[in-house]
């Protein structure tokens, strides 16, 4: 596909988390549908994550926290507590605050 753009560039991310594009496939490992690239996250017992998605390494999710599906989290990234993020990529060095 031809990412050239926004738009198309968040469905080329859609397409390999569903699948559509194997054998291109996140690097890391499956866990019922969330790639997880690394083993050094801290996510919030009272958060929810929704795969598909993608988490990378050394990640830290908030309180209350929902990850929905279609959702690319890079790595070294912080989320905030009571967030919702959803079909979205961030990319890695993010820190989305609070709310």
């Amino acid at each position: 596909m031809d990412a050239g753009n926004p738009k198309t560039y968040l469905y080329t991310n859609w397409d390999v988390m569903r699948r559509w594009s194997y054998p291109y496939l996140p690097e890391g490992f499956d866990d019922n549908s969330i790639w997880w690239q690394g083993h050094h996250h801290s996510i919030d017992k009272n958060s929810k994550i929704k795969g598909p998605v993608v988490i990378g390494d050394y990640v830290t999710i908030g309180y209350n926290t929902i990850i929905d599906s279609l959702t690319v989290i890079g790595n070294n990234t912080t989320i905030g507590n009571n967030c919702t993020i959803s079909k979205s990529v961030i990319w890695d060095n993010v820190t989305i605050g609070d709310n």
